[in-house]
């Protein structure tokens, strides 16, 4: 990083983002009495999320880490950090 043409050593820059898994199961081809049936609460309009235990947020990161790594130079991703809940953090650097 510079700042006006110097460096900056040991900056980084982070920026949060958050997902939701969520789907929706809906079969234009019966009712949607039908569709409640068979689908219960997977057909609900807004979706149907779920949360994770164990390592799903580890894969995350590692998936994230991986995705980024194409588009940046090498040597400018630090670390990824997943909060999959206010208590549970992961944080991946590649390793």
């Amino acid at each position: 990083m510079t700042r006006q043409g110097r460096a900056l050593a040991g900056g980084s820059v982070s920026r949060p983002i958050s997902f939701r898994a969520t789907y929706h199961l809906h079969s234009k081809s019966v009712s949607n009495e039908e569709n409640l049936k068979l689908f219960g609460k997977c057909n609900n309009p807004n979706g149907h999320g779920h949360n994770y235990k164990g390592g799903t947020a580890e894969n995350v990161a590692v998936n994230i880490w991986e995705n980024l790594q194409k588009f940046l130079p090498v040597g400018v991703l630090y670390k990824v950090k997943v909060y999959e809940t206010n208590n549970n953090i992961v944080v991946y650097k590649g390793e």
